[in-house]
């Protein structure tokens, strides 16, 4: 301890003492020139049949001539020969109808529905007066005869006394208006109230060519009179 202490002979205190280098275990060490050259590798023989090269059946596939083309098959024009496309089958030619078209063809659905949701109710109501005309035409046509009997009954002429012979409506916000018109005649007869299910207000014979009129509520004889100044 002596000697590495003392100043003058080299010691741990001395000038000219030199710290020792340690070398870094981390710092991975630069191979040597004989460490660098690659181990020497066994090499197996191959054996007779692993020589041999193994053809997929694609390579036989390739090595087959091609077959002879037929010419009546191609066709010429203007960028130059080549051949005609195959036809497509209808399957085919419907689904690409359908999925260069989806657009259109939303579109014309779109229309159809919108149409028929407005036409509706025209088409509802054309049912209904269709049906209506129907049933009217359907009933027996009014008389003279049966006129001239309301004229006669005794008790007050109703809705239901008219309701089975064929006429026309007109309905009011306040009146209700039947006009019925008397088989082989210029006349007409018009009823008209506030509902069908009351009395009507009154009950006229018409004469369609002078717009004359009469009651019949007032009596066969009225009646006659009226017809007998027209014959």
């Amino acid at each position: 301890m002596a000697e590495l202490n003392d100043r003058d002979e080299g010691g741990l205190f001395s000038d000219d003492y030199e710290i020792p280098k340690r070398e870094n275990p981390y710092k991975k060490k630069k191979p040597t020139p004989e460490e660098s050259a690659d181990p020497p590798r066994k090499v197996k023989k191959k054996k007779a049949e692993d020589k041999q090269e193994v053809s997929s059946p694609m390579d036989k596939v390739e090595d087959r001539p091609a077959p002879p083309l037929n010419e009546s098959f191609l066709t010429e024009d203007e960028e130059g020969i080549h051949m005609p496309a195959r036809d497509r089958s209808f399957k085919e030619s419907w689904d690409g109808f359908i999925f260069n078209h989806v657009k259109l063809i939303c579109f014309i659905c779109g229309v159809i529905i919108f149409l028929l949701f407005v036409s509706a109710p025209a088409i509802y109501y054309g049912v209904q007066d269709a049906r209506e005309q129907a049933e009217q035409n359907a009933k027996d046509p009014l008389t003279l005869n049966y006129v001239k009997g309301l004229a006669d009954k005794s008790s007050p002429i109703t809705w239901s006394d008219l309701v089975s012979f064929p006429y026309d409506e007109t309905d009011a916000s306040d009146s209700v208006t039947w006009m019925l018109k008397i088989q082989g005649t210029s006349y007409e007869v018009w009823i008209s109230g506030t509902s069908t299910q009351t009395l009507p207000t009154y009950v006229h014979l018409y004469d369609m060519r002078t717009g004359d009129m009469v009651d019949l509520e007032k009596g066969l004889a009225e009646v006659e009179r009226f017809l007998a100044e027209r014959e």
